[in-house]
């Protein structure tokens, strides 16, 4: 076996090969990680907006929830913590920036 381990390090191409299985291996496992913080993360900004979306039409049942789209998950955080706070749409208005 010590002869094959030998064998098989002289051997630049199989070395190389093998390093390189090696990296794509890494790569893959990276991307997997990646790829499920950025799905944790789109669960969360689709809970919240959601949430806020449900209390916003409960406070302002007249106001057209159009303003509350596409916004960060920090924004809907402070819209949500605002409407728990019963404050006003002027100030939610704010929070948005427009």
């Amino acid at each position: 076996m010590k002869d094959k381990m030998e064998q098989f390090n002289e051997d630049e191409e199989l070395v190389l090969a093998a390093e390189k299985r090696q990296l794509v291996k890494i790569q893959h496992y990276h991307e997997g990680q990646r790829m499920h913080e950025e799905g944790k993360a789109e669960g969360k900004l689709a809970s919240k907006k959601e949430d806020t979306l449900m209390l916003f039409k409960s406070k302002f049942p007249q106001e057209d929830n159009e303003l509350l789209e596409n916004l960060t998950l920090q924004q809907y955080d402070h819209i949500f913590k605002a409407l728990i706070e019963n404050k006003d749409l002027k100030t939610i208005k704010k929070i948005i920036g427009k």
